[in-house]
Protein backbone atom coordinates (compact mmCIF):
# COMPACT_ATOMS: atom_id res chain seq x y z
CA UNK A 1 0.00 0.00 0.00
CA UNK A 2 1.20 3.51 -0.84
CA UNK A 3 0.84 5.38 2.45
CA UNK A 4 2.27 8.73 1.33
CA UNK A 5 -0.50 11.28 1.95
CA UNK A 6 -3.00 8.45 1.73
CA UNK A 7 -6.42 9.23 3.22
CA UNK A 8 -8.17 6.62 5.33
CA UNK A 9 -11.16 5.38 3.35
CA UNK A 10 -14.12 3.29 4.46
CA UNK A 11 -16.45 1.61 1.99
CA UNK A 12 -19.72 0.79 3.72
CA UNK A 13 -22.87 -0.93 2.48
CA UNK A 14 -25.55 -2.85 4.30
CA UNK A 15 -25.78 -5.38 1.46
CA UNK A 16 -22.09 -6.24 1.31
CA UNK A 17 -21.53 -9.86 2.28
CA UNK A 18 -25.22 -10.74 1.90
CA UNK A 19 -26.18 -9.94 -1.70
CA UNK A 20 -24.58 -11.99 -4.47
CA UNK A 21 -24.72 -9.51 -7.36
CA UNK A 22 -25.44 -5.90 -8.19
CA UNK A 23 -23.77 -2.83 -6.79
CA UNK A 24 -22.57 -4.73 -3.74
CA UNK A 25 -20.34 -6.73 -6.09
CA UNK A 26 -19.14 -3.49 -7.66
CA UNK A 27 -18.33 -2.00 -4.23
CA UNK A 28 -16.32 -5.10 -3.37
CA UNK A 29 -14.49 -4.65 -6.67
CA UNK A 30 -13.44 -1.11 -5.72
CA UNK A 31 -12.00 -2.36 -2.44
CA UNK A 32 -10.10 -5.22 -4.07
CA UNK A 33 -8.72 -2.99 -6.84
CA UNK A 34 -7.48 0.00 -4.83
CA UNK A 35 -6.43 -1.56 -1.52
CA UNK A 36 -2.76 -1.68 -2.57
CA UNK A 37 -2.79 2.05 -3.35
CA UNK A 38 -5.14 3.48 -0.71
CA UNK A 39 -5.61 2.94 3.03
CA UNK A 40 -9.05 1.38 2.73
CA UNK A 41 -11.36 -0.67 4.96
CA UNK A 42 -14.59 -2.33 3.88
CA UNK A 43 -17.54 -2.46 6.29
CA UNK A 44 -20.08 -5.15 5.46
CA UNK A 45 -22.94 -7.10 7.00
CA UNK A 46 -21.50 -10.62 6.77
CA UNK A 47 -18.56 -12.67 5.54
CA UNK A 48 -14.89 -13.12 6.45
CA UNK A 49 -13.32 -10.54 8.76
CA UNK A 50 -9.77 -9.26 9.07
CA UNK A 51 -7.92 -5.99 9.65
CA UNK A 52 -9.46 -4.31 6.58
CA UNK A 53 -12.71 -6.29 6.17
CA UNK A 54 -15.04 -5.61 9.07
CA UNK A 55 -18.55 -6.35 10.22
CA UNK A 56 -19.49 -3.60 12.71
CA UNK A 57 -19.70 -4.83 16.30
CA UNK A 58 -23.25 -5.49 17.53
CA UNK A 59 -24.68 -5.07 14.01
CA UNK A 60 -26.87 -8.18 14.30
CA UNK A 61 -28.45 -7.19 17.63
CA UNK A 62 -28.94 -3.61 16.42
CA UNK A 63 -30.77 -4.83 13.31
CA UNK A 64 -32.92 -7.12 15.43
CA UNK A 65 -33.95 -4.32 17.78
CA UNK A 66 -34.54 -1.66 15.14
CA UNK A 67 -36.75 -3.84 12.95
CA UNK A 68 -39.45 -3.51 15.63
CA UNK A 69 -39.21 0.28 15.80
CA UNK A 70 -40.71 2.78 13.32
CA UNK A 71 -37.37 4.53 12.78
CA UNK A 72 -37.11 4.07 9.02
CA UNK A 73 -38.22 7.68 8.63
CA UNK A 74 -34.83 8.77 10.03
CA UNK A 75 -33.19 7.04 7.08
CA UNK A 76 -35.39 8.57 4.41
CA UNK A 77 -39.08 7.72 4.86
CA UNK A 78 -41.37 4.84 5.80
CA UNK A 79 -41.21 2.95 2.47
CA UNK A 80 -38.94 -0.14 2.51
CA UNK A 81 -38.82 0.18 6.28
CA UNK A 82 -36.83 -3.02 6.92
CA UNK A 83 -34.04 -1.99 4.54
CA UNK A 84 -33.93 1.53 5.96
CA UNK A 85 -33.90 0.30 9.54
CA UNK A 86 -30.98 -1.97 8.60
CA UNK A 87 -29.16 1.07 7.20
CA UNK A 88 -29.83 2.97 10.41
CA UNK A 89 -28.51 0.05 12.48
CA UNK A 90 -25.43 -0.06 10.25
CA UNK A 91 -24.77 3.66 10.74
CA UNK A 92 -25.16 3.43 14.53
CA UNK A 93 -22.70 0.54 14.77
CA UNK A 94 -20.21 2.50 12.64
CA UNK A 95 -20.40 5.40 15.08
CA UNK A 96 -17.60 4.26 17.47
CA UNK A 97 -15.09 4.19 14.59
CA UNK A 98 -16.39 7.51 13.29
CA UNK A 99 -16.04 9.17 16.68
CA UNK A 100 -12.47 8.02 17.17
CA UNK A 101 -11.53 9.48 13.79
CA UNK A 102 -10.70 6.20 12.09
CA UNK A 103 -11.95 7.36 8.66
CA UNK A 104 -11.34 10.42 6.54
CA UNK A 105 -13.91 9.48 3.90
CA UNK A 106 -16.90 7.15 4.15
CA UNK A 107 -18.04 5.96 0.72
CA UNK A 108 -21.66 4.77 0.60
CA UNK A 109 -24.06 3.74 -2.15
CA UNK A 110 -27.17 3.10 0.01
CA UNK A 111 -29.18 6.33 0.09
CA UNK A 112 -30.73 5.60 3.54
CA UNK A 113 -27.26 4.92 4.94
CA UNK A 114 -26.03 8.26 3.63
CA UNK A 115 -29.00 10.04 5.23
CA UNK A 116 -28.45 8.29 8.56
CA UNK A 117 -24.71 9.07 8.59
CA UNK A 118 -25.41 12.73 7.87
CA UNK A 119 -27.97 12.87 10.72
CA UNK A 120 -25.40 11.33 13.06
CA UNK A 121 -22.72 13.77 11.95
CA UNK A 122 -24.97 16.71 12.84
CA UNK A 123 -25.59 15.16 16.25
CA UNK A 124 -22.08 13.97 17.13
CA UNK A 125 -19.90 16.20 14.92
CA UNK A 126 -17.52 13.51 13.75
CA UNK A 127 -15.08 14.65 11.09
CA UNK A 128 -15.40 12.05 8.33
CA UNK A 129 -16.50 13.28 4.92
CA UNK A 130 -19.38 11.45 3.22
CA UNK A 131 -19.02 10.40 -0.42
CA UNK A 132 -22.30 9.23 -1.97
CA UNK A 133 -22.41 7.15 -5.16
CA UNK A 134 -25.53 7.43 -7.29
CA UNK A 135 -25.73 3.95 -8.70
CA UNK A 136 -29.45 3.91 -9.45
CA UNK A 137 -30.38 6.91 -11.60
CA UNK A 138 -31.59 8.99 -8.67
CA UNK A 139 -33.11 12.32 -9.73
CA UNK A 140 -30.33 14.80 -8.95
CA UNK A 141 -32.62 17.05 -6.92
CA UNK A 142 -32.89 14.23 -4.36
CA UNK A 143 -29.19 13.61 -3.81
CA UNK A 144 -28.34 13.56 -0.09
CA UNK A 145 -26.40 16.58 1.17
CA UNK A 146 -23.16 14.62 1.16
CA UNK A 147 -19.76 16.25 0.87
CA UNK A 148 -19.37 14.92 -2.66
CA UNK A 149 -21.49 12.95 -5.14
CA UNK A 150 -20.08 10.35 -7.48
CA UNK A 151 -21.93 9.15 -10.58
CA UNK A 152 -20.96 6.16 -12.69
CA UNK A 153 -22.24 7.14 -16.15
CA UNK A 154 -21.77 10.06 -18.50
CA UNK A 155 -25.47 10.66 -19.17
CA UNK A 156 -26.31 10.89 -15.46
CA UNK A 157 -23.40 13.28 -14.97
CA UNK A 158 -24.76 15.49 -17.76
CA UNK A 159 -28.28 15.36 -16.28
CA UNK A 160 -26.97 16.32 -12.82
CA UNK A 161 -25.01 19.26 -14.19
CA UNK A 162 -28.01 20.43 -16.23
CA UNK A 163 -30.16 20.32 -13.09
CA UNK A 164 -27.79 22.74 -11.39
CA UNK A 165 -25.25 20.85 -9.30
CA UNK A 166 -21.86 22.61 -9.55
CA UNK A 167 -19.13 20.70 -11.40
CA UNK A 168 -16.92 20.68 -8.29
CA UNK A 169 -19.58 18.80 -6.34
CA UNK A 170 -19.76 15.92 -8.83
CA UNK A 171 -17.29 13.40 -10.19
CA UNK A 172 -17.98 10.82 -12.90
CA UNK A 173 -15.96 7.62 -12.58
CA UNK A 174 -17.42 4.52 -14.28
CA UNK A 175 -17.89 1.15 -12.67
CA UNK A 176 -15.05 -1.28 -13.21
CA UNK A 177 -14.79 -5.01 -13.75
CA UNK A 178 -12.09 -7.62 -14.22
CA UNK A 179 -12.40 -8.28 -17.94
CA UNK A 180 -9.93 -11.18 -17.77
CA UNK A 181 -12.46 -13.11 -15.65
CA UNK A 182 -14.81 -13.11 -18.63
CA UNK A 183 -12.65 -12.80 -21.75
CA UNK A 184 -10.78 -16.07 -21.13
CA UNK A 185 -13.04 -19.11 -21.62
CA UNK A 186 -13.12 -21.43 -18.57
CA UNK A 187 -13.26 -24.30 -21.07
CA UNK A 188 -13.83 -24.74 -24.79
CA UNK A 189 -17.33 -23.95 -26.04
CA UNK A 190 -18.16 -27.54 -27.00
CA UNK A 191 -17.24 -28.82 -23.52
CA UNK A 192 -19.27 -26.09 -21.83
CA UNK A 193 -22.31 -26.98 -23.90
CA UNK A 194 -21.95 -30.64 -23.10
CA UNK A 195 -21.63 -29.83 -19.40
CA UNK A 196 -24.85 -27.80 -19.45
CA UNK A 197 -26.74 -30.11 -21.81
CA UNK A 198 -27.02 -27.63 -24.68
CA UNK A 199 -26.84 -28.82 -28.29
CA UNK A 200 -24.13 -27.46 -30.58
CA UNK A 201 -26.79 -26.33 -33.04
CA UNK A 202 -28.86 -24.33 -30.52
CA UNK A 203 -28.69 -20.55 -30.54
CA UNK A 204 -28.54 -19.54 -26.87
CA UNK A 205 -30.01 -16.15 -25.93
CA UNK A 206 -28.69 -15.18 -22.51
CA UNK A 207 -30.11 -12.62 -20.08
CA UNK A 208 -28.37 -12.09 -16.73
CA UNK A 209 -30.90 -10.19 -14.68
CA UNK A 210 -33.24 -10.33 -11.74
CA UNK A 211 -36.38 -12.01 -13.09
CA UNK A 212 -38.84 -9.13 -12.82
CA UNK A 213 -40.89 -6.79 -14.99
CA UNK A 214 -40.15 -3.43 -13.42
CA UNK A 215 -36.90 -1.89 -14.62
CA UNK A 216 -35.29 -5.09 -15.97
CA UNK A 217 -38.29 -5.78 -18.26
CA UNK A 218 -37.62 -9.48 -18.50
CA UNK A 219 -41.19 -9.94 -19.74
CA UNK A 220 -40.17 -8.13 -22.95
CA UNK A 221 -37.31 -10.56 -23.54
CA UNK A 222 -39.65 -13.52 -22.98
CA UNK A 223 -42.32 -12.18 -25.34
CA UNK A 224 -39.81 -11.37 -28.08
CA UNK A 225 -37.88 -14.64 -27.78
CA UNK A 226 -41.15 -16.59 -27.97
CA UNK A 227 -41.63 -15.28 -31.52
CA UNK A 228 -38.28 -16.57 -32.77
CA UNK A 229 -38.50 -19.69 -34.90
CA UNK A 230 -35.88 -22.39 -34.92
CA UNK A 231 -33.56 -24.11 -32.50
CA UNK A 232 -33.19 -21.43 -29.83
CA UNK A 233 -32.92 -21.45 -26.05
CA UNK A 234 -33.63 -18.44 -23.84
CA UNK A 235 -31.46 -18.77 -20.72
CA UNK A 236 -32.30 -16.29 -17.96
CA UNK A 237 -29.93 -16.27 -15.01
CA UNK A 238 -30.85 -14.24 -11.96
CA UNK A 239 -32.90 -14.12 -8.80
CA UNK A 240 -36.50 -15.16 -9.64
CA UNK A 241 -38.26 -12.25 -7.95
CA UNK A 242 -41.52 -12.57 -9.92
CA UNK A 243 -42.94 -16.10 -9.78
CA UNK A 244 -45.70 -15.17 -12.23
CA UNK A 245 -43.06 -14.16 -14.77
CA UNK A 246 -41.35 -17.53 -14.32
CA UNK A 247 -44.64 -19.26 -15.13
CA UNK A 248 -45.16 -16.96 -18.10
CA UNK A 249 -41.75 -17.90 -19.49
CA UNK A 250 -42.53 -21.59 -19.22
CA UNK A 251 -45.98 -21.16 -20.75
CA UNK A 252 -44.67 -19.23 -23.76
CA UNK A 253 -41.39 -21.04 -24.36
CA UNK A 254 -41.68 -24.42 -22.68
CA UNK A 255 -38.43 -26.35 -22.98
CA UNK A 256 -36.93 -23.46 -24.97
CA UNK A 257 -36.46 -21.52 -21.72
CA UNK A 258 -34.14 -22.16 -18.80
CA UNK A 259 -34.13 -20.06 -15.60
CA UNK A 260 -31.24 -20.40 -13.15
CA UNK A 261 -29.37 -18.42 -10.53
CA UNK A 262 -25.81 -19.73 -10.64
CA UNK A 263 -23.01 -18.54 -8.33
CA UNK A 264 -21.22 -15.48 -9.73
CA UNK A 265 -18.03 -17.49 -10.29
CA UNK A 266 -19.91 -19.71 -12.76
CA UNK A 267 -21.24 -16.85 -14.89
CA UNK A 268 -18.29 -16.93 -17.35
CA UNK A 269 -19.41 -20.42 -18.36
CA UNK A 270 -22.82 -19.09 -19.38
CA UNK A 271 -21.31 -16.22 -21.34
CA UNK A 272 -19.00 -18.49 -23.31
CA UNK A 273 -21.60 -21.10 -24.22
CA UNK A 274 -24.11 -18.46 -25.41
CA UNK A 275 -24.51 -16.65 -28.73
CA UNK A 276 -26.26 -13.39 -27.87
CA UNK A 277 -26.77 -11.39 -24.68
CA UNK A 278 -29.97 -9.35 -24.27
CA UNK A 279 -30.68 -6.55 -21.79
CA UNK A 280 -34.17 -5.02 -22.09
CA UNK A 281 -34.09 -2.23 -19.47
CA UNK A 282 -34.82 1.17 -21.00
CA UNK A 283 -32.48 2.84 -18.54
CA UNK A 284 -29.74 1.60 -16.26
CA UNK A 285 -27.45 2.94 -13.58
CA UNK A 286 -24.52 1.34 -15.40
CA UNK A 287 -24.80 -2.22 -16.74
CA UNK A 288 -21.92 -4.41 -15.57
CA UNK A 289 -23.44 -7.57 -17.04
CA UNK A 290 -23.36 -5.94 -20.48
CA UNK A 291 -19.65 -5.25 -20.03
CA UNK A 292 -19.01 -8.82 -18.91
CA UNK A 293 -20.88 -10.23 -21.91
CA UNK A 294 -19.11 -7.88 -24.30
CA UNK A 295 -15.70 -8.80 -22.97
CA UNK A 296 -16.59 -12.49 -23.40
CA UNK A 297 -17.11 -11.81 -27.10
CA UNK A 298 -20.90 -12.17 -27.17
CA UNK A 299 -23.19 -10.30 -29.49
CA UNK A 300 -24.75 -7.75 -27.10
CA UNK A 301 -28.17 -6.12 -27.57
CA UNK A 302 -29.42 -3.27 -25.38
CA UNK A 303 -31.87 -0.38 -25.68
CA UNK A 304 -31.04 2.45 -28.06
CA UNK A 305 -30.45 5.34 -25.64
CA UNK A 306 -27.64 7.82 -24.90
CA UNK A 307 -26.49 5.76 -21.93
CA UNK A 308 -26.20 2.41 -23.70
CA UNK A 309 -24.60 4.00 -26.75
CA UNK A 310 -21.97 5.50 -24.44
CA UNK A 311 -21.55 2.28 -22.46
CA UNK A 312 -21.22 -0.10 -25.39
CA UNK A 313 -19.62 2.29 -27.86
CA UNK A 314 -21.35 0.70 -30.85
CA UNK A 315 -24.51 1.37 -32.83
CA UNK A 316 -24.57 -2.33 -33.72
CA UNK A 317 -25.26 -3.16 -30.08
CA UNK A 318 -28.42 -1.04 -29.61
CA UNK A 319 -32.00 -1.46 -30.83
CA UNK A 320 -35.36 -0.07 -29.74
CA UNK A 321 -36.48 -2.16 -26.75
CA UNK A 322 -39.45 0.12 -25.94
CA UNK A 323 -41.81 -1.44 -28.49
CA UNK A 324 -42.60 -4.99 -29.59
CA UNK A 325 -40.85 -6.26 -32.69
CA UNK A 326 -37.29 -4.96 -33.11
CA UNK A 327 -35.73 -7.44 -30.67
CA UNK A 328 -37.66 -10.40 -32.10
CA UNK A 329 -36.63 -9.44 -35.64
CA UNK A 330 -32.97 -9.11 -34.71
CA UNK A 331 -32.99 -12.43 -32.85
CA UNK A 332 -34.67 -14.08 -35.83
CA UNK A 333 -31.95 -12.73 -38.12
CA UNK A 334 -29.32 -14.27 -35.88
CA UNK A 335 -31.21 -17.56 -35.54
CA UNK A 336 -31.46 -17.82 -39.34
CA UNK A 337 -27.69 -17.56 -39.77
CA UNK A 338 -25.29 -20.46 -39.80
CA UNK A 339 -23.23 -20.82 -36.59
CA UNK A 340 -20.21 -19.58 -38.54
CA UNK A 341 -22.08 -16.45 -39.66
CA UNK A 342 -23.27 -15.81 -36.10
CA UNK A 343 -19.68 -16.00 -34.93
CA UNK A 344 -18.82 -13.16 -37.33
CA UNK A 345 -21.57 -11.07 -35.71
CA UNK A 346 -19.97 -11.39 -32.27
CA UNK A 347 -17.75 -8.84 -30.51
CA UNK A 348 -20.01 -5.84 -31.17
CA UNK A 349 -19.08 -4.36 -27.76
CA UNK A 350 -15.49 -5.52 -27.48
CA UNK A 351 -14.26 -2.01 -26.54
CA UNK A 352 -15.68 -2.31 -23.03
CA UNK A 353 -12.56 -4.22 -22.00
CA UNK A 354 -10.27 -1.31 -22.74
CA UNK A 355 -12.57 1.30 -21.20
CA UNK A 356 -13.83 -0.26 -17.98
CA UNK A 357 -11.29 -2.81 -16.82
CA UNK A 358 -10.18 -2.22 -13.23
CA UNK A 359 -6.59 -1.64 -14.32
CA UNK A 360 -7.88 1.50 -16.09
CA UNK A 361 -10.57 2.51 -13.60
CA UNK A 362 -8.93 1.83 -10.20
CA UNK A 363 -6.52 4.82 -10.35
CA UNK A 364 -9.51 7.10 -10.94
CA UNK A 365 -11.10 5.91 -7.69
CA UNK A 366 -7.85 6.42 -5.78
CA UNK A 367 -7.73 10.01 -7.06
CA UNK A 368 -11.42 10.53 -6.23
CA UNK A 369 -10.76 9.52 -2.62
CA UNK A 370 -7.81 11.89 -2.36
CA UNK A 371 -9.89 14.69 -3.84
CA UNK A 372 -12.81 14.18 -1.44
CA UNK A 373 -10.53 13.84 1.60
CA UNK A 374 -8.95 17.20 0.75
CA UNK A 375 -12.35 18.81 0.39
CA UNK A 376 -11.21 20.19 -2.94
CA UNK A 377 -13.78 21.60 -5.29
CA UNK A 378 -13.21 21.08 -9.00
Amino acid sequence: MNTAASPRIAIASVGLGRIQRGYERYFSGIYESVRDEVDITIYKSAGPRNATEKVPALLGPAMSVLKFLPLGVVAGGAEYRAYKNDCLAFSLTLLPDLLRGAMDVVHVIDYPLAIALLHLRRLFRYGSRILFSDGGLMPPQYYPKADHVHVVAQHQFDVSLAWGHPPGYLTMVPCGFHSSHFSTPPSDRRSLRRKHNVSESTMVILAVSAVKRVHKRVHHIIAEAAQVRGDVLLWIDGKPEDSELVREARDKLGSRCRITHVPSLELPELYHLSDVFVHAALEEGFGLALCEAGSAGLTVLAHDSPHFRWLLGSERAVIDMSVPGPLARRLQELASMTPESRDRERNNAVGVKERFDWRVIAPLYAELYRKVSRGRQG
